[in-house]
C-alpha cells in the first residue's frame, strides 16, 4: 500500500509536468487484497490462499508427486507467486470496465 501511495504521489507530479500526456494507474494490489478478503465473492475457496499447482513441501508446480487441484478456477494462486486465470479475468474486467466507464465510482477506477 505504501508504494503505491508513492507510486500515485509520482504520477500526480508526472501528470503536472506532462498535462498532455493521459498517464493512467491500474491498481494490481487492491482487486488481489478484495479477492483474498472476500473470496466467494469471486467464485474461490475459502482457502484462498491454497495454491493450486505445487506442494507438498518444497514441490513447484510440474515436479514429480507436485499436487494439482483440479479447479483452478476456485483457486486465487496457481503456483505461490502467479495468479490463475479466473483471479487475471476479475482483474482485467475492473481495469477495462473503469476505462470504458471512466465517471463511475470504482474502488480500483483508473487515475488519468
Amino acid at each position: 500500500m505504501h508504494h503505491n501511495l508513492l507510486l500515485q504521489d509520482a504520477l500526480d507530479k508526472l501528470r503536472g509536468r506532462h498535462p498532455e500526456a493521459m498517464i493512467v494507474y491500474a491498481d494490481l494490489f487492491g482487486p488481489i487484497m478484495d479477492m483474498v478478503e472476500s473470496p466467494g465473492k469471486y467464485g474461490f475457496e475459502e482457502d484462498v490462499l491454497t495454491i493450486c499447482c505445487g506442494g507438498p513441501g518444497t514441490l513447484f508446480c510440474g515436479d514429480e508427486g507436485a499436487n494439482l487441484c483440479e479447479k483452478p478456477a476456485a483457486r486465487l494462486f496457481w503456483d505461490g507467486v502467479h495468479l490463475t486465470e479466473a483471479a487475471y479475468r476479475y482483474i482485467a474486467d475492473v481495469w477495462l470496465d473503469s476505462i470504458d466507464s471512466p465517471a463511475r465510482e470504482s474502488r480500483y477506477q483508473l487515475v488519468r
